[in-house]
């Protein structure tokens, strides 16, 4: 699989909260940074997006990439859970803001067709097996596994508060992809928030380690821009002290796994 990850800033420097992870180029993980980053011709190979929860920072791309892509006749598959759909359905997609693209040009055949997922149970998108697992976070939200046919898997957490580590022994994942959002300074709102710190990825990778397992390389998301180098000064701290391997993403990076 190869990954790209997408923000709103477009320095290999500059680092966003607003993010999505397109995959081989056809599948998106969440939808804050997809219009804004791709080309019209990279947004019509789209073939399906996964949503990890309703915040607007990972669901905002979605009325404008259905609306850029509307000349094509295509459904678009969005996957998410029930509760996202409750969110989706209620708001974003009701047809105030923008034509409610879940329903239009017909019922039988909508430019976004919404599909239920599952907490663990295995849904193939795009030619990827998706795991959607509960994650810890201050609406009901979702992070997912995805797995190639042909080998090689990720766990993309989305926003989460943590619990990691708890499930960890059941991913079997090659590469984590976590948000920290906030400096340890800041730890009282992250919890308030149900964000990450540096501190609480620490404390994740050795709840890991401490269960036998080998730390995954991971990759950091959804950093407070304000706070950026702070945080990313103290995950380099963190990587010293536990022996991980700590990437902070940036808009056009891409990974293989």
């Amino acid at each position: 699989m190869h990954l790209r990850f997408l923000g709103c800033h477009h320095t290999e420097t500059a680092r966003t909260r607003l993010s999505s992870i397109l995959i081989d180029g056809e599948v998106v993980l969440d939808a804050g940074a997809i219009t804004s980053t791709l080309s019209a011709e990279e947004q019509n190979r789209i073939k399906a997006v996964l949503i990890t929860h309703r915040h607007y920072d990972h669901i905002r791309d979605l009325p404008t990439l259905a609306l850029g892509g509307f000349e094509t006749g295509a459904t678009l598959p969005v996957y998410a859970a029930a509760e996202t759909i409750d969110a989706l359905r209620g708001n974003l997609l009701d047809g105030t803001m923008y034509p409610n693209f879940a329903e239009i040009p017909s019922a039988e055949q909508p430019r976004l067709e919404i599909v239920e997922v599952q907490p663990w149970r295995e849904v193939e998108v795009g030619g990827l097996l998706c795991t959607p697992v509960p994650m810890d976070h201050a609406v009901p939200a979702v992070g997912y596994r995805v797995a190639a046919s042909g080998g090689g898997s990720f766990f993309y957490t989305g926003d989460t508060r943590g619990g990691v580590a708890k499930v960890w022994g059941d991913l079997n994942a090659d590469l984590l992809i976590v948000e920290t959002t906030f400096p340890n300074a800041q730890a009282e709102f992250a919890e308030l928030t149900r964000h990450m710190t540096p501190a609480s990825l620490e404390r994740e990778l050795a709840n890991i380690s401490a269960s036998g397992l080998d730390l995954p390389p991971v990759i950091v998301v959804h950093m407070n821009t304000r706070a950026e180098e702070e945080i990313v000064a103290e995950l380099r701290a963190v990587a010293e002290r536990t022996g991980a391997s700590i990437t902070p993403a940036y808009e056009g990076m891409l990974v293989e796994v």
